[in-house]
């Protein structure tokens, strides 16, 4: 067992389909041969350390899908503007109080 820090984890939705394959057909023993494909899969990879966020799509996205993708990559930052332009969307719907600020700062992102 260890301590670690969310914060320096992948997130699930980053890891790649192959890598993530690999990685379950390990977890969930589907193949004898498991550790063996997952370890030479990795020694044959480099990792150049960075990540291909998807962030350069953001722009083509709606708000609903853009929340949803910061909130799945633990991406602060927008995060409040996309919550606000889906609360004022409706001219006609009452004004919401704002009480979520503060929570969602400190629950829901790292």
């Amino acid at each position: 067992m260890a301590i670690v820090n969310p914060a320096h984890i992948k997130p699930y939705a980053e890891i790649d389909e192959d890598e993530r394959k690999l990685a379950e057909d390990l977890i969930f023993n589907r193949d004898d041969q498991a550790l063996a494909r997952l370890i030479t899969y990795f020694e044959s990879v480099e990792d150049s350390g960075e990540q291909d966020s998807g962030e350069s799509d953001l722009a083509e996205m709606t708000p609903e899908e853009r929340l949803h993708w910061r909130i799945l990559r633990r991406h602060k930052a927008d995060v409040e503007t996309d919550i606000d332009i889906l609360l004022n969307r409706d001219p006609d719907r009452p004004k919401v109080r704002q009480p979520w600020r503060s929570s969602i700062r400190c629950s829901y992102l790292p």
